[in-house]
């Protein structure tokens, strides 16, 4: 196919015309790179029929190269591949230590914040990199958000190391680096009168979420626990619900509860009425609470803000529901090893820390003592003076 015509578009594409008429784009990367001390020059070139494709193709090849160049290199796996590894791994073994929602924010951290590094030697890649990473994300998200990027990081070398797929080093380079962690545990949460008037409000109001934001505050249940609760899960017997399944929103599936274990709630008497009053609804669904849009768009964060502005109390995250149910709880009384195998946490530290926020609900609640008689009080002062 002889060219008559060709036309640089950018660098690594060129537009090529045959003497047929016919047009497509020459694709070419291209690098030069130290390998023993000599400079070698590393090209691939392909041929494609669109500009955009032509553009993708570039990226593509450069990474090819880049591969080339490691390989020859001996500087082992690059951090893209690592990564591809390390998910690949906990896919297939039935018994990792993280879970699989663990492994898919990881993941999904690792993408957005390290894709710089895809290309590099994952041995390469050293403390100063990850500072400057986690320096990038503390500036645009939150310090919980940042502290799980270096989890990630960390996670993933030492499955590395131990696995022998990153050699030469014998430590992730995330050691040494401190992230404070103070700030994660800052949780909103509602007070007794808080609660009572969102959920009061939301029922007189007909709100479309009243069912679900009462079974969350009501069960401390998570999320996609309250999305893939059954009706075969309602025992009206017993007065209990077992909380044994999740909908992973990320993977669009239903699995395990995030700690793998069921767990039993009892049914006070506010959700023995909604459940009665939901079975006529959504029985036939088999699913006990009702399918939103903003639900299945993961927006329920969105929601639940906007409508505590406009009944002006403080908002707080969906999340934060199941903090309320904590709290609550603790604050009246109830043991905290009782709220934890309600709640279904694993971490005492996680409890001890909600443990401690009762002291936010309780404020004032001796004053209701009155144990000494004040006019007594006021005659003992007066004689002593």
């Amino acid at each position: 196919m002889n060219q008559i015509k060709s036309e640089k578009i950018s660098k690594g594409i060129k537009k090529v015309t045959t003497l047929g008429g016919k047009n497509y784009f020459q694709v070419t990367a291209s690098k030069r790179a130290k390998i023993n001390g000599k400079t070698e020059k590393f090209e691939i070139k392909r041929k494609t029929d669109s500009k955009n494709k032509a553009e993708k193709l570039l990226a593509i090849l450069h990474q090819e190269i880049g591969k080339q160049i490691t390989i020859k290199s001996g500087s082992g796996k690059t951090w893209k591949e690592v990564v591809s590894e390390w998910v690949e791994y906990n896919k297939r073994v039935q018994y990792s230590k993280i879970s699989e929602s663990t492994v898919q924010d990881y993941l999904s951290l690792i993408k957005n914040w390290t894709n710089q590094w895809w290309n590099i030697p994952a041995k390469d890649i050293n403390r100063q990199m990850v500072r400057i990473a986690i320096e990038k994300i503390k500036r645009e998200r939150s310090i919980k958000h940042t502290a799980k990027l270096k989890d990630a990081i960390k996670n993933v070398f030492q499955w590395g190391i131990d696995q022998e797929t990153i050699k030469e080093i014998l430590e992730p380079p995330t050691e040494g680096i401190s992230i404070s962690r103070k700030a994660i545990r800052r949780t909103d949460v509602f007070t007794d009168e808080m609660a009572r008037t969102f959920l009061n409000k939301a029922k007189s109001m007909n709100h479309p979420w009243f069912p679900i934001w009462l079974m969350a505050i009501n069960t401390g249940m998570r999320s996609g626990e309250l999305y893939a609760l059954n009706w075969s899960n309602i025992d009206f017997e017993r007065k209990l619900i077992k909380v044994c399944d999740a909908y992973k929103s990320k993977t669009k599936s239903f699995g395990t509860t995030k700690t793998g274990e069921e767990r039993f709630v009892p049914i006070n008497d506010d959700l023995l009425e909604l459940l009665s009053d939901l079975k006529n609804k959504t029985f036939e669904t088999g699913f006990v609470l009702p399918r939103l849009k903003d639900w299945d768009n993961r927006k329920q964060a969105l929601v639940l803000r906007a409508f505590c502005e406009s009944i002006n109390i403080k908002p707080i995250r969906f999340h934060s529901l199941r903090a309320t149910f904590t709290t609550l709880l603790l604050s009246k009384g109830i043991g905290l090893n009782l709220v934890q195998a309600m709640g279904g946490w694993k971490d005492i530290a996680t409890m001890n820390h909600y443990n401690r926020m009762t002291g936010l609900l309780i404020e004032d609640a001796t004053s209701s003592l009155n144990l000494m008689d004040k006019n007594d009080k006021c005659r003992s002062m007066s004689k002593t003076a």
